[in-house]
Formats: structure tokens, sequence, C-alpha cells
């Protein structure tokens, strides 16, 4: 049998090969794992060994296998044969987490009889849906503004999502509603030093020559837009002139007169 877990959202996929585990060894009382990362050619060899391994006292095995497409040449060949033969088997489970692209020749991970699940990052309101589960699962009442602004921060890194979020329980009392500011009491990203010295050139309405090329060293590292004007926009203490001009953007951005990136060039300008 072969359970096949892939995909980039990391997080969700480790938090299902958890469940699955804990499933089996609740069914079966006779059961023995091991864990194989073939990252190291070495654990291919001895992934072997587990699956040759026969032993009267074991009626179920399960290999719980990562980064398979590290393997190359030989190797990857011999893996795949193994791979097919204990598909057939109810006896010997591999269970797969992979990150990368599944190549061609593995595409039979995409039929039957193997158990296959894909793990996209999510976006938009699955995002925000996640975000919310996972904050009431850790007793966290999040404003919904709140909601939004973590999943645009943390878009493509789920554990991150989950750490801040586990952070934010110290903020947590009675169900106590957690706003946009209570964000920045604990959350270290709202502190990255490129967007803070963004924020401090233009909410100080510094010489134009500092505020472009904060502003582009944003760019030049990546960060996106959007999530640039969130932390903007969620920050205390702005004076009233900067938080007329964010307020004055947010509206042409969601009426589609204008976008982010725009609006942060147009924050310099002003």
């Amino acid at each position: 049998m072969i359970v096949y877990l892939f995909g980039p959202d990391s997080y969700r996929r480790q938090q299902k090969l958890n469940e699955i585990v804990r499933n089996y060894q609740e069914k079966h009382s006779v059961f023995t794992i091991d864990y194989f990362n073939l990252e190291n050619p070495d654990e291919f060899f001895r992934l072997k060994d587990f699956c040759l391994q026969q032993s009267i006292f074991d009626f179920k095995k399960m290999a719980v296998v990562k980064n398979i497409f590290d393997l190359n040449g030989d190797l990857l060949k011999e893996l795949k044969i193994l791979f097919k033969n204990g598909a057939k088997s109810e006896n010997l489970i591999f269970i797969v987490s992979e990150e990368k692209e599944t190549p061609k020749d593995f595409e039979f991970l995409f039929e039957k009889p193997v158990i296959y699940q894909e793990f996209k990052n999510l976006s938009g309101e699955k995002l925000e849906f996640f975000v919310n589960k996972e904050a009431k699962e850790r007793k966290l009442n999040l404003a919904p503004a709140a909601a939004r602004l973590l999943a645009m921060l943390f878009q493509g890194d789920a554990w991150r999502l989950i750490t801040e979020l586990e952070k934010l329980e110290f903020l947590s009392r009675d169900g106590q509603i957690i706003e946009i500011n209570d964000l920045g009491k604990v959350i270290s990203y709202f502190e990255e030093p490129n967007i803070f010295n963004f924020i401090d050139a233009v909410s100080k309405n510094k010489n134009i020559s500092q505020k472009i090329p904060a502003l582009e060293n944003l760019f030049i590292n990546k960060e996106e837009p959007a999530k640039v004007f969130n932390i903007f926009a969620s920050r205390q203490f702005l004076n009233f002139e900067t938080t007329k001009s964010l307020a004055d953007c947010d509206v042409l951005i969601k009426s589609g007169k204008t976008d982010y990136e725009t609006a942060l060039f147009d924050l310099c300008l002003n």
C-alpha cells in the first residue's frame, strides 16, 4: 500500500502524515514503523532492508519516506520497483511525503491502488478560513481584519503562521478579541528591518532621496507590495497626515483605481 502526500504546503502535509500514523497505531496493536530521508542515498539501502525483513511478530510495517526524488540513476529506478511491488502489499505501507514536482516516471503514484493527496499553498478565503480554524484550536479570538492580515503576511509559509499564532496565545485572556494593533506586540515580522526603514522614512516625511531607495530595497528583496502596505497601515501612532494618506490609498485600491505598488510610490511622493 502507498499513500502519497505531495505539494509545497509542508505544514498541512506533515499534519496529514501525523494523522495517518496515529490512526494506524490505534488500529494495529502489533505495528512497526521507521522513517527514511532519501536525501542521504545510504538511507535507500536501509529502506530496502526494512522492506525485505520479515518477522512473525510484525503484522504491519510502515515506512515513512521523504525526499524520494533526491535519488538519481539506478537508485531511483530501484525505488520505483520497490514502490510498485509495495503498492500490492497489505502488510507493507509506504507513506511518502514529497515537496518536489513528481517526475513522469513516477506518475503511477497518481493511479490506483495508490492513495494520494495534494497540498497546495492556500490563498484568499481558503487561507483565511485556515487561519481562523487554527486560531480557534488555540482558543484565540481573532478580529476579521487581524485574520486577513495574518493570511497576507504568511501566505506560503504555514509553519511561520502557526508559530506566530502560538505566540499570540500569550495575549489571549478570556476570549479577548485580538485586533490588528495587538499583532505587533508579539509578531517579530512587524519589525522586519527593511519594511520598518521604509515606514519610518515615509511617516517622518524624510527626503524623497531616502524614501524611494527604501521602497526599492523592499522590491529588490521581493517583498509583496500588498503585504508592505498592510503592515504600514497596521502601525500604531502614525501621524494624521500619514494615516489620511494610507486611508485615501486604501479607498483607491479597493475601488480598482490603483494597485498596491503604485500606492506605495504615491506615499513616497506625498
